[in-house]
C-alpha cells in the first residue's frame, strides 16, 4: 500500500510530517507528497523542504510530486530532498514527451504526426476503459492539453469540441495529420493485448486534472 497526500488543508499546513509516520505506523510501503496545500490547488510553488524533512522522518521510499517539468527540475528536486524518485504529473497532460526529456535528456519537439497519433490512442484506451458516451464528454479537455503549445491552431481544437461522435474527431484529426496513422499502427502495435491486461478488483480512474 502506498499513500499520496498533500501537506495539509491549509497554506501552510506541516500537517504531512505528523500524518506521514503515522501512515507508515499503519503498514504503508512508500508514500507521496505533493508539498502544496489542499486551498492552495496548483497555484503557487510545491514546497519541497517539506519533501526533505518528511524523508527524514520516516524509512520508507519517499517519491517528490509538485513543479517536476523537466529534467533539470527533477535532478535538483531529488538532489536536495534526497526524495527516493519523482513523480510527474501535470507536466505530462497531453504531453507524454515531458517523460523522455526528464529520463532522457531528450528535449526534441514531437512531430505534428507523433502528438495526433499519441492523442488517438489515447482515446482509443479511453473509450475501452468508460465506453463511447462517457468518453466523448471526458476527451474534450485533452484536445487543448494534446495539440496546444503551438502545436496546432486555437480554432482546430474549438473545431474538434464541436463535433459530436468521437469518430468524427478521429478522422478531423487524421486529415490534419495523415502521417499519424502510420505513427498509430506502430504505437498500437507495441502496446499490450487487452487479454494480457491485469485489472485489480478496485476502483480505476483515469487522471483528468483535477
Amino acid at each position: 500500500m502506498t499513500v499520496k497526500m498533500r501537506r495539509g488543508l491549509e497554506n501552510g499546513s506541516r500537517a504531512c510530517l505528523e500524518l506521514g509516520p503515522q501512515l507508515v505506523e499503519a503498514g504503508a510501503s512508500s508514500l507521496t507528497l505533493h508539498p502544496r496545500s489542499a486551498k492552495q490547488m496548483y497555484t503557487g510553488e510545491a514546497d519541497h523542504s517539506l519533501t526533505t524533512e518528511l524523508v527524514d522522518l520516516v524509512d520508507v521510499p519517499v517519491i517528490a510530486s509538485g513543479d517536476v517539468t523537466s529534467r533539470a527540475r527533477a535532478q535538483a528536486i531529488l538532489a536536495t530532498t534526497g526524495a527516493a524518485a519523482v513523480m510527474v504529473g501535470r507536466a505530462a497532460q497531453g504531453n507524454p514527451w515531458a517523460l523522455r526529456e526528464i529520463l532522457d535528456g531528450d528535449a526534441a519537439a514531437p512531430s505534428r504526426e507523433e502528438v495526433v497519433a499519441e492523442l488517438l490512442l489515447f482515446m482509443r484506451e479511453t473509450v475501452r476503459e468508460l465506453g463511447e458516451r462517457r468518453s466523448h464528454g471526458f476527451l474534450k479537455k485533452f484536445y487543448g492539453w494534446y495539440l496546444g503549445q503551438g502545436r496546432f491552431p486555437r480554432p482546430f481544437k474549438q473545431e474538434l469540441v464541436q463535433l459530436e461522435t468521437l469518430d468524427e474527431v478521429e478522422a478531423r484529426l487524421l486529415a490534419a495529420a495523415p502521417g499519424a496513422a502510420e505513427v498509430l499502427q506502430r504505437l498500437e502495435a507495441g502496446s499490450p493485448e487487452a487479454e494480457d491486461d491485469v485489472v485489480l478488483d478496485l476502483p480505476i480512474s483515469i487522471y483528468g486534472g483535477g
